[in-house]
């Protein structure tokens, strides 16, 4: 059985809580009447010290969880949730799921009990002040309707049957299963001449106190039962809702309701003063912040405007007129209220229309659809939503055509808000999509392109009246997204690929392109394919060729394939937008090293560069990638970051080996007249595939069979490393050859294997940081062996001892480090953690020696001349020469 899980501090104020009118009196044990039952004389005795109670008319006794069950009509577990979450601050600590149907009845209050609500009321001077100043309701109102106070909140008692009564705490809490009713009762009679409904029940009780008959409804303000609404046939029906966007909604639904019912139902049209913010906008405001007087409620009676919830047509666009405004076809017109009647006042002269609302699904953002006429033209653009609500953003689409500035844009902004609340279930939302690659809409998986691809099986039951989705790029990808268009056939395609397939190199960087979108699913890192070497060796067809199957593949006619020489915000927004395909920078030598070397960090760990904005961060973009690049030399060789030569493939030399011109260009010429289909299909086949989940975990159990065998197989931490980006492209090749019935997956993964064996016998040459460090400090060392001599005067670099060790200054090494970009303290711990230099402590990367220097000359009485000399103890980082010999005669890539 479960155990209350907290203590209650204070029984006193526990049983204030829950008895009306209970009051301690400084003794242990308290008697007063028993809520559980019609108590006429005082028959509970509680004892404030150890919360226990005992009723001497028979309802019971025992703790707090027994008084809680009694009184509410609870379960054990409910009581004890609910004390929990009374102590903890609203935060239960046990969750019970809500029954689908509950036969229990409130928990009735009798007049005696609302009467002991309502005299705490009187007996607490503070709340009483604050009910009348806050919310303007006088000693008769409050009398009338018996409104109490308990847990800090007014109390409003409702009167559900004869002599059975029910009690909302106003904005809190309310009886256990008590319904929703219209408030005060018995303020509706037929034949009245009008009825105010209004948002809140203390609203309602202040226009009847001023004599204007009003009801509320109890549930908030979209709440409205269907048999309400025959109540008010016949009546003429005013709406005082709150002047903000729930407000709004709320009277345009009882609109709706009362529409064939009421005589008619009009709004009352707020002055512009109540704007909606937080001390301004509703029936209490006017009143109490405002001032305002009887007689200025009835003017704003008397110039309620019907509320339109007939569909208005312009231009073939259909829509809900927002109250206050007349959309008309040359303009907009807001209805402004004048001591003399209604005017209309333009706010713009031409019509304004939110026509769409879409949710950006990377983002989670939303954005709008504005249209409007330009020059006796519809015009219609996607704007974000923060725009179509700031001044100075929507003044920025004046660039656009809107006839929008610096006066008008708040009118504006408020009719475009209150359109917006009118139409929500005419403008429907929507999604959009800036990028390409995996998206999750309605927690299903999707891949846009430039248009959404579904699995076979997800089209079944995912039709394009159930949802939207718009591919809307960013402005400047147009190019792109028009160079993913497929051309030509995709039998011509692949008859001009499969001779290319036969040039092991050639036949795993097509593979690897389709790689890409596989890496997400199975967890796999970005990498980058590298093909360098001298010009005219096929290195841009070869880009060309893995481009193909995703769109127009020629760089000079506007393709997938574009230039190095690019900005690092351009390259990371390719990434971005190219997100779970690949990307194709060609020329890297176009560069310089601290541009490319920043861009390779970014690309190799697939996250974009943070930025600040006003308020809080801007979301940093992400992206799955395999890029592929060209260059006259390899792309490492310009930067020292670990992180991108880890995830970097370089092949040097021609693709296509002996393949000879003609090859060449019938390729070139035959995959830009035919492209973009296997791409598109691939995916489809591929959702199919990971929608099943016995093959999609085959999938995943494949990818990581293969990358351990190949860890295993090449032994070192290189193909350890490298064999996560092969493994990942042998099974992009399986797929390729099962959904395209395309190439032949036994030579597929010859051709893998034995890329794979390249790389790992070029990567052990071309080796880690501490490495390449050591090999460029030896051959500077040998390169500037004099300033390492003790006959050698001026500056000094340190001392040569051959056959013991060679010993350089730090400043030196510091300089001669950071002239290649190396981080000096990323190459010393890789030295101090193999034992290529001595240290004395783990404080220090250098030791101490003893270094003869000559300082001075002298000549004798013969005019000889002498050399003074001076030693001293020096620290140097020093390399022993068993170190040196190690690395004698290694190449320094």
């Amino acid at each position: 059985m479960p155990e209350l899980k907290t203590t209650i501090t204070d029984f006193s104020v526990f049983f204030q809580r829950h008895i009306p009118g209970f009051t301690p009196n400084g003794n242990k044990q308290v008697l007063c009447h028993c809520p559980c039952h019609d108590d006429k004389d005082p028959s509970l005795s509680v004892n404030v010290e150890d919360g226990s109670w005992n009723c001497f008319a028979g309802c019971g006794g025992g703790g707090p969880v027994q008084f809680i069950r009694k009184l509410y009509n609870l379960s054990f577990d409910e009581a004890v949730a609910k004390i929990n979450a009374e102590e903890n601050g609203g935060s239960p600590i046990k969750t019970f799921k809500k029954p689908a149907k509950s036969n229990h009845k409130p928990a009735y209050l009798t007049i005696k009990q609302v009467s002991a609500l309502h005299g705490h009321l009187l007996k607490t001077p503070s709340a009483l002040r604050k009910l009348k100043a806050k919310y303007g309701l006088n000693d008769e109102t409050i009398k009338k309707y018996l409104i109490g106070y308990q847990n800090k909140n007014f109390v409003i008692p409702i009167e559900a049957e004869p002599g059975k009564w029910t009690f909302k705490e106003h904005k809190g809490v309310q009886t256990r299963f008590a319904k929703a009713v219209l408030y005060p009762h018995g303020v509706i009679k037929e034949g009245m001449p009008l009825v105010v409904i209004t948002e809140g029940e203390l609203k309602a009780l202040l226009l009847n106190q001023y004599g204007f008959p009003a009801v509320s409804g109890t549930g908030g303000a979209r709440t409205w039962n269907n048999e309400w609404s025959l109540l008010f046939k016949g009546l003429d029906v005013v709406l005082a809702f709150d002047a903000d966007d729930p407000g709004r909604r709320g009277a345009q639904k009882v609109a709706q309701n009362l529409k064939d019912v009421a005589r008619n139902v009009k709004a009352i049209c707020w002055p512009a003063i109540l704007d909606g913010s937080e001390n301004k906008k509703d029936v209490t405001d006017f009143f109490i912040s405002l001032g305002k007087s009887k007689t200025d409620f009835q003017r704003l009676i008397e110039n309620a405007q019907e509320i339109s919830t007939k569909i208005k047509e312009i231009g073939g666009i259909k829509f809900i007129e927002p109250e206050g405004y007349k959309v008309k076809e040359d303009r907009v017109d807001q209805i402004a209220y004048l001591a003399d009647g209604p005017k209309l006042k333009p706010i713009c002269y031409t019509p304004i229309l939110m026509t769409g609302c879409a949710l950006d699904v990377d983002t989670g953002t939303e954005e709008v659809e504005i249209t409007f006429k330009q020059r006796r033209r519809w015009k219609k653009i996607w704007v974000p939503k923060r725009t179509a609500m700031d001044l100075k953003k929507l003044v920025e689409l004046s660039d656009h055509g809107l006839q929008v500035n610096s006066v008008n844009a708040k009118k504006i902004i408020e009719y475009l808000s209150l359109f917006e609340a009118f139409n929500m279930d005419i403008v429907k939302l929507s999604y959009i999509a800036k990028g390409i690659g995996w998206k999750t809409i309605r927690d299903r998986r999707v891949f846009i392109l430039d248009k959404i691809l579904l699995g076979k099986d997800t089209e079944v039951y995912w039709n394009d009246d159930e949802i939207s989705v718009e591919f809307a790029a960013e402005t400047g990808f147009e190019r792109f997204v028009k160079a993913m268009k497929p051309k030509g056939t995709f039998s011509q395609w692949r008859e001009h690929v499969i001779s290319a397939l036969k040039y092991p190199y050639a036949c795993f960087a097509f593979y690897a392109s389709f790689a890409a979108p596989l890496l997400r699913l199975l967890k796999a890192p970005n990498f980058i394919l590298d093909f360098w070497g001298s010009t005219s060796v096929g290195k841009t067809s070869l880009l060309e060729l893995a481009a193909s199957p995703w769109g127009n593949p020629h760089k000079e006619a506007g393709g997938l394939v574009f230039s190095w020489d690019s900005t690092k915000v351009f390259l990371e927004r390719m990434a971005s937008f190219f997100c779970d395909v690949p990307i194709f920078p060609d020329d890297s030598q176009t560069v310089d090293d601290r541009t490319l070397t920043s861009i390779l960090y970014q690309i190799a760990n697939g996250v974009g560069r943070g930025r600040g904005a006003i308020v809080g961060i801007r979301r940093n973009p992400t992206w799955h990638t395999v890029c592929f690049s060209t260059g006259e030399r390899p792309l490492t060789q310009c930067t020292t970051f670990s992180g991108a030569q880890a995830r970097t493939i370089e092949i040097y030399g021609s693709p296509f080996p002996n393949a000879g011109g003609n090859f060449i260009n019938d390729l070139k010429q035959g995959i830009r007249e035919n492209y973009g289909h296997a791409g598109p299909e691939f995916i489809k086949g591929l959702m199919a595939i990971i929608e099943d989940t016995a093959d999609f975990n085959n999938l995943k159990l494949e990818y990581k069979r293969y990358q351990q065998m190949l860890s295993k197989e090449a032994g070192s931490e290189i193909g350890d490393r490298i064999s996560q980006y092969f493994s990942v492209v042998k099974i992009s090749a399986d797929l390729v050859c099962k959904i395209l019935n395309f190439g032949d997956p036994v030579e597929a993964e010859k051709s893998i294997r034995r890329t794979f064996e390249d790389i790992l016998q070029d990567t052990a040459a071309h080796s880690d940081l501490p490495t390449r460090a050591m090999q460029h400090v030896l051959s500077w060392v040998w390169g500037n062996e004099n300033f390492f001599r003790l006959n050698e005067r001026g500056e000094q670099y340190g001392r040569i001892t051959k056959g013991d060790y060679i010993g350089i200054y730090r400043h030196k090494l510091t300089d001669v480090l950071k002239r290649e970009n190396y981080s000096e303290i990323a190459v010393l711990r890789g030295w101090a953690d193999r034992k290529w230099i001595k240290r004395e402590d783990k404080n220090h990367f250098t030791c101490s020696r003893k270094i003869t220097d000559i300082i001075d000359t002298c000549k004798d009485d013969n005019d000889e001349i002498h050399e003074i000399k001076e030693t001293k103890n020096t620290r140097l980082v020093i390399i022993p020469w068993n170190i040196v010999d190690k690395f004698s005669g290694v190449e320094n890539v």
